[in-house]
């Protein structure tokens, strides 16, 4: 293996982990961009899920105190069966879907973070939404290992307190993720590449996730929200070189 794929690797498990420690997803959204340039989309997708599990664990731990388990549970529910869904019916598909399931979440939580504070906090309860998203962000999971993208957008619209939201998104991701890797198991996703990317990603993706964690602690909302911005506008440049490249 070349300098330059262990370097591309050690960079997407960094930027992954930070993102992941920062805002208690991220791990797939941002380490995808640079994986997919040395590893075929199943691969990148396994080891997405792996190494979100082991941030996504931390994290958890954590902040377990905020956990809103009747929310948790509503959201969980529905997304078990989007993850036995797109199993059954959408994983010979990966290949062909990874790229465009990456490019337009880039994007949406790109423009979510930049027009954040245009939209109007729920002052209600949207159930069935609520039920739609958990499903679709199950299904998501299975595919990419992107299962938080969707719930954390959506859930930043109920007026809910910053620990309460990233620790119960944190939750799910763990555990729905946890649901994909034993499926993923299953079907023979582990092999002696897996091993080597791991051994690679996670000694800077627990360093990456270390400096995230750290620096929510501290950066006030303005400055969060702006460091992910660019975080996320960065990604998609990556992404797109690598589309050209």
């Amino acid at each position: 293996m070349s300098t330059d794929v262990i370097s591309i690797i050690c960079l997407g498990s960094f930027f992954g982990g930070f993102v992941n420690g920062l805002t208690g997803f991220g791990t797939g959204l941002f380490a995808l961009s640079w994986w997919l340039f040395v590893m075929s989309p199943s691969q990148a997708v396994f080891l997405v899920i792996a190494m979100s599990l082991v941030g996504g664990s931390q994290g958890m731990y954590k902040m377990h105190s905020s956990i809103n388990l009747n929310i948790l549970i509503k959201f969980i529910l529905p997304a078990v069966f989007g993850i036995f869904a797109s199993f059954i019916f959408f994983i010979p598909f990966v290949n062909d879907l990874i790229n465009f399931l990456v490019a337009t979440l880039l994007i949406i939580f790109t423009l979510n973070f930049i027009f954040f504070y245009s939209f109007p906090k729920f002052k209600k309860k949207y159930d069935f939404m609520d039920y739609v998203v958990g499903f679709l962000s199950g299904n998501l999971a299975i595919l990419s290992g992107l299962s938080g993208v969707l719930i954390t957008i959506w859930c930043s619209f109920y007026n809910w307190g910053k620990l309460e939201y990233r620790a119960t998104v944190q939750a799910f991701n763990v555990i729905i993720l946890g649901i994909a890797f034993i499926l993923m198991l299953f079907q023979g996703a582990l092999n002696k590449s897996f091993y080597l990317f791991f051994i690679l990603s996670l000694p800077t993706s627990i360093i990456g996730i270390q400096i995230g964690i750290f620096l929510f602690q501290y950066l006030s909302d303005y400055f969060y929200k702006r460091l992910v911005l660019l975080l996320s506008i960065f990604s998609i440049g990556i992404f797109l070189f690598n589309q050209n490249f």
